[in-house]
């Protein structure tokens, strides 16, 4: 598979399941006929098969390949999205009695937060922010230094917020949630207890969660923590938990392609700025047309990109309605915030973006007359 410029005819904008490159799209429909050259399909291949056991060992090669993981942390696949792994934190980490730590700036932050609390004496180390449109500033937090670790979510693909820097925790163990953000920007992977990450945003489709774990952290589960959740199972190559493989192929393929990139994971940083350049400055050289729900320029997301037109959701259903018709589609916000979401991620074609600002530029010129010309028959 080669990086490649991909022009289409639609364009998807999806919060998730991400746009997948054509290559990695061709590569999982042909494992579904024959896969590795086996003769059957990857939906057929058993979760405890030698071909299996092969396959999982080469993705999470590939995956400590892109991220530079050092030794002392383990590579995890497992099922159940990043909800899974709401309960599996708390459960792998917090003692019988123990406490921790969770900020939480928007909807995923929140739902984490929430069933955290089944676990242990959870900390809200800040109030959560009403509109969730920013994050708090880290001196305003209150931190249980006691605690076992500090929890956050990298970036909300809600309100579109994202954390350009490692959180200053107090010397907890930082946790965070990359679901949508892994894979787009190089990290300092030691200044991390556990990253973890639903894949179907940029490491692949629904099914696949990723998990980095310090190696000292396993092994200290709650008594009433699943067998399926117990992180030493998860390391254990004769657990036998009859994994998804077809979600697994599909991530080892992406990871492939990404490692193809020149400079690997420095590629996709700065083709990620560059493509949510083009869409951040028709925002702010919108004249207030286009306003963004994030109210913090260093705060903005890259990845999600949420925001409102001329203040009328009227004009936000004009603008999907009208985008879709030339091959723009899922742009609609969320049920809890409206607007507009544009979600880019290592998948999404840079023509694609490209189409998108021309189409901003152009909607907001039309629509600006149309305003005026209304307000003028007042």
């Amino acid at each position: 598979m080669e990086i490649a410029t991909e022009v289409r005819d639609v364009y998807t904008f999806s919060p998730g399941p991400c746009s997948l490159p054509l290559g990695v799209q061709r590569s999982c429909h042909n494992s579904l006929w024959n896969f590795e050259d086996l003769g059957y399909g990857s939906l057929e291949i058993p979760g405890n098969s030698y071909e299996s056991k092969i396959l999982v060992k080469k993705c999470k090669d590939n995956l400590r390949t892109l991220f530079e993981l050092p030794d002392n942390y383990s590579v995890m696949l497992m099922e159940g999205g990043a909800h899974l792994l709401n309960s599996g934190i708390p459960l792998n980490m917090i003692p019988e009695g123990g406490s921790a730590n969770y900020l939480v700036t928007g909807f995923w932050g929140a739902r984490t937060h929430k069933e955290s609390l089944k676990f242990g004496n959870i900390k809200l180390v800040h109030e959560i922010v009403p509109q969730m449109n920013y994050i708090p500033d880290e001196k305003d937090w209150q931190i249980d230094t006691k605690g076992s670790y500090f929890h956050f979510t990298d970036n909300e693909t809600l309100s579109g917020l994202e954390f350009k820097q490692v959180p200053y925790a107090q010397g907890q163990n930082i946790v965070a949630d990359m679901t949508s953000s892994l894979g787009t920007k190089k990290l300092e992977t030691n200044k991390y207890a556990v990253i973890y990450a639903a894949a179907q945003k940029n490491l692949g489709i629904a099914g696949n969660t990723v998990a980095f774990v310090r190696n000292d952290l396993i092994g200290k589960p709650q008594k009433m923590t699943p067998s399926y959740m117990d992180w030493r199972n998860m390391v254990d190559e004769n657990f036998d938990y009859n994994m998804g493989i077809y979600s697994i192929y599909a991530t080892n393929t992406y990871v492939e392609y990404l490692n193809q990139a020149p400079g690997k994971l420095d590629y996709w940083e700065n083709l990620a700025n560059q493509k949510a350049k083009l869409i951040w400055d028709v925002i702010d050289g919108s004249r207030g047309f286009f306003k963004p729900l994030c109210t913090k320029r260093d705060q903005r997301s890259r990845l999600n990109i949420t925001f409102y037109c001329a203040n009328d959701e009227k004009i936000d259903n004009l603008f999907i309605e009208e985008a879709a018709k030339i091959g723009l589609i899922e742009l609609k916000g969320h049920p809890a915030t409206k607007g507009v979401r544009a979600s880019i991620y290592n998948g999404t074609q840079l023509e694609g973006v490209k189409k998108l600002r021309d189409f901003m530029l152009d909607f907001q010129e039309k629509n600006e007359v149309r305003i005026v010309n209304t307000l003028s028959r007042l």
